[in-house]
């Protein structure tokens, strides 16, 4: 019988050391993740700033090129809120065109944004383009 209580707290002892270390590396992993987040919000902060303090329209948006935020510039010029639309939505809807006046058309695979969030460099060279003159 002593035998049996000997080996069973051995095995007691060996289960609560385990225990006693998975605890220790939970609490790590939970300080860690605690840490990140403290981290990517106050690096969403300093993005948040940055948009809002750009006076030019900016859109930010997703790999299929739906727009997930935007700043503050955006409204006035445009006149609409553009979360939740497609790119090529906004390009139609807001008349952009070339500076030779051309419709601008937007190409998918020409695009720099869909590179860049795919993780690829884009080799397109840049498209000025503007919004249609106001017609007094």
């Amino acid at each position: 019988m002593e035998e049996r209580v000997a080996a069973r707290t051995a095995d007691l002892s060996r289960t609560n050391k385990q225990l006693t270390q998975e605890i220790g590396e939970r609490k790590r992993a939970e300080e860690q993740l605690t840490h990140a987040l403290k981290e990517a919000k106050q690096r969403a902060g300093e993005t948040e700033a940055v948009l809002t303090a750009i006076n030019d329209a900016v859109l930010v948006y997703d790999s299929d090129m739906n727009v997930v935020h935007t700043n503050p510039g955006f409204l006035p010029v445009y006149g609409f809120d553009p979360v939740g639309m497609n790119v090529r939505n906004i390009i139609e809807q807001s008349q952009c065109r070339y500076l030779d006046d051309s419709p601008f058309l937007l190409k998918i695979n020409q695009h720099h944004a869909p590179c860049a969030v795919k993780g690829s460099q884009s080799t397109v060279p840049d498209y000025p383009a503007r919004r249609p003159r106001a017609h007094t």
